[in-house]
Protein backbone atom coordinates (compact mmCIF):
# COMPACT_ATOMS: atom_id res chain seq x y z
CA UNK A 1 0.00 0.00 0.00
CA UNK A 2 1.55 3.47 -0.87
CA UNK A 3 1.75 6.05 1.80
CA UNK A 4 0.31 9.35 0.14
CA UNK A 5 1.77 12.75 2.31
CA UNK A 6 -1.44 15.00 1.39
CA UNK A 7 -4.27 14.96 4.46
CA UNK A 8 -7.43 16.20 2.83
CA UNK A 9 -10.25 13.87 4.26
CA UNK A 10 -7.96 11.46 6.39
CA UNK A 11 -4.21 10.16 5.94
CA UNK A 12 -4.03 8.28 2.73
CA UNK A 13 -3.03 4.97 4.02
CA UNK A 14 -6.12 5.63 6.56
CA UNK A 15 -8.50 6.29 3.79
CA UNK A 16 -7.45 3.01 2.07
CA UNK A 17 -7.61 0.41 4.56
CA UNK A 18 -10.74 1.96 6.35
CA UNK A 19 -12.50 1.49 2.83
CA UNK A 20 -11.25 -2.31 2.43
CA UNK A 21 -11.43 -3.56 5.52
CA UNK A 22 -15.08 -3.40 7.82
CA UNK A 23 -14.51 -1.47 11.25
CA UNK A 24 -10.96 -0.39 10.24
CA UNK A 25 -9.67 1.95 13.53
CA UNK A 26 -6.19 4.19 13.24
CA UNK A 27 -5.02 2.29 16.40
CA UNK A 28 -5.14 -1.26 13.80
CA UNK A 29 -2.17 0.46 11.81
CA UNK A 30 -0.20 0.94 14.92
CA UNK A 31 -1.12 -2.40 16.48
CA UNK A 32 0.15 -4.14 13.02
CA UNK A 33 3.20 -1.73 12.88
CA UNK A 34 4.72 -1.28 16.26
CA UNK A 35 3.25 -4.06 18.42
CA UNK A 36 2.43 -7.00 16.36
CA UNK A 37 5.13 -6.06 13.75
CA UNK A 38 3.32 -7.93 11.05
CA UNK A 39 3.77 -5.15 8.64
CA UNK A 40 6.69 -2.57 8.42
CA UNK A 41 7.30 0.90 6.37
CA UNK A 42 10.09 0.19 3.91
CA UNK A 43 10.73 4.32 4.25
CA UNK A 44 11.84 4.53 0.15
CA UNK A 45 10.24 6.18 -2.76
CA UNK A 46 7.19 5.20 -2.74
CA UNK A 47 7.12 4.81 0.72
CA UNK A 48 4.33 2.01 1.38
CA UNK A 49 3.80 -0.94 4.26
CA UNK A 50 4.64 -4.37 3.07
CA UNK A 51 4.06 -7.34 5.03
CA UNK A 52 6.63 -8.60 7.82
CA UNK A 53 7.44 -12.04 6.33
CA UNK A 54 8.31 -10.20 2.87
CA UNK A 55 11.39 -8.50 4.32
CA UNK A 56 13.48 -10.61 2.75
CA UNK A 57 12.91 -9.50 -0.28
CA UNK A 58 14.13 -5.88 0.89
CA UNK A 59 17.03 -6.63 2.96
CA UNK A 60 20.13 -6.12 -0.02
CA UNK A 61 18.54 -2.95 -1.24
CA UNK A 62 17.98 -1.80 2.47
CA UNK A 63 21.83 -2.27 3.14
CA UNK A 64 22.72 -0.85 -0.14
CA UNK A 65 20.85 2.59 0.57
CA UNK A 66 22.54 2.05 4.07
CA UNK A 67 25.69 1.62 2.48
CA UNK A 68 25.10 4.69 -0.03
CA UNK A 69 22.15 6.89 1.11
CA UNK A 70 22.37 9.36 -1.39
CA UNK A 71 21.79 6.97 -4.30
CA UNK A 72 18.63 7.50 -4.89
CA UNK A 73 18.76 11.12 -5.42
CA UNK A 74 21.07 13.40 -8.31
CA UNK A 75 23.74 15.56 -7.45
Amino acid sequence: MQIDTINVIERCHHHILWTRIPGYRRAHLHQAQTIDRSVFDIGRTPLSYVPTRDLRFFLAQMKQHRAEPNSWFGR
